[in-house]
């Protein structure tokens, strides 16, 4: 190409302009996916303290549905007496 256009400089720009995009695309998708994981958790966590209220308040119905809705959610409940309710993903 002809040194007249400056080509080669042109592209090291665009270049350097695509690193910098591609840099904060990967910084919004982090902190997007940092949201999700925090609701998602929180959400996890309301659902189990309403399955240990339930289960406190001997409302076996609600709180068998509560666990299943988890279970289908791909997340075990662990209740011990006595004990805070633990959950895991499965």
């Amino acid at each position: 190409m002809d040194d007249a256009l400056n080509t080669s400089g042109a592209l090291a720009v665009l270049l350097e302009l695509a690193k910098g995009l591609q840099r904060e695309g990967n910084r919004l998708v982090n902190e997007g996916q940092t949201q999700w994981v925090n609701w998602i958790r929180t959400a996890i966590a309301d659902l189990t303290q309403q399955h240990q209220t339930a289960r406190q308040q001997r409302d076996f119905i609600t709180a068998n549905d509560i666990r299943d809705q988890l279970a289908a959610a791909g997340v075990t409940v662990a209740a011990q007496p006595g004990r805070a309710v633990r959950w895991h993903r499965q």
